[in-house]
């Protein structure tokens, strides 16, 4: 559900981003874990996509990635630290996109890492996976709340609500009300559609809401009816 927060964010990556979040979501059951042969056939794929990801052709980094993506093991986590270090905004694109589909907590570090990154698409995808992993990310909510503040409206909405599937902390309620003010759409439905998810303990957003109803954007004022009655306490 918190995908459908972002999704103008898959259409504005394009068609390689989009094959990359597809891989995410169809990983095979792969082989058996602590077998040799698994062991063995997984350090020379690693290898293979190491020396793939360092070939000047883009083409052959996101092939590299859609196969991590795939693959889906802790194994690979040096490969995608090493890609949210470089300077290339498509590698570490691509690298927190194959984190965030994970669901794996040992990617929590490394999401953290590039919840600091400078491109606003690279914290998006952070922000996305540590809140998809729900409670897993505990230990992530200090630098949730220390993104609060993010200069992207989009990406602060989904560092907002990504707080509060991970915490539940209360501080993700008045930046998302705030959200509905905001100049730009897709940010004030990010933060309606937030606050009708979070219900009932948001019921401060009420007051917002009502106001939002009469936004001139139709889908914003609907999810903003939708998310009043949500919040209703009682």
């Amino acid at each position: 559900m918190a995908r459908k927060i972002a999704s103008g964010r898959v259409r504005a990556a394009g068609l390689a981003l989009a094959t990359l979040l597809a891989a995410c979501n169809a990983k095979p059951a792969g082989n058996a874990p602590g077998t040799s042969f698994a062991e063995t056939a997984e350090k020379s794929q690693l290898a293979r996509l190491s020396k793939e990801l360092k070939s000047p052709d883009p083409k052959e980094h996101l092939a590299a990635f859609v196969e991590l993506a795939k693959l889906d093991s802790p194994t690979m986590l040096p490969l995608l630290s090493d890609a949210l270090k470089g300077s290339d905004v498509r590698d570490r694109e691509q690298a927190a996109t194959v984190l965030s589909g994970m669901k794996n907590a040992a990617a929590v570090p490394l999401l953290v890492v590039a919840l600091r990154d400078s491109e606003a698409r690279v914290r998006q995808m952070a922000a996305l996976g540590l809140g998809d992993l729900g409670p897993a990310a505990k230990s992530a909510a200090p630098d949730l709340v220390g993104a609060l503040a993010d200069s992207d409206p989009g990406v602060r909405m989904t560092i907002a609500y990504s707080l509060w599937r991970v915490d539940a902390d209360p501080q993700a309620i008045p930046v998302l009300i705030d959200g509905l003010k905001g100049t730009e759409p897709g940010p004030r439905l990010q933060a309606a559609n937030a606050l009708g998810r979070i219900g009932k303990p948001a019921s401060s957003a009420i007051p917002a809401l009502k106001k939002a109803m009469a936004d001139p954007d139709p889908a914003i004022a609907d999810a903003a009816l939708k998310a009043a009655r949500n919040c209703v306490p009682y």
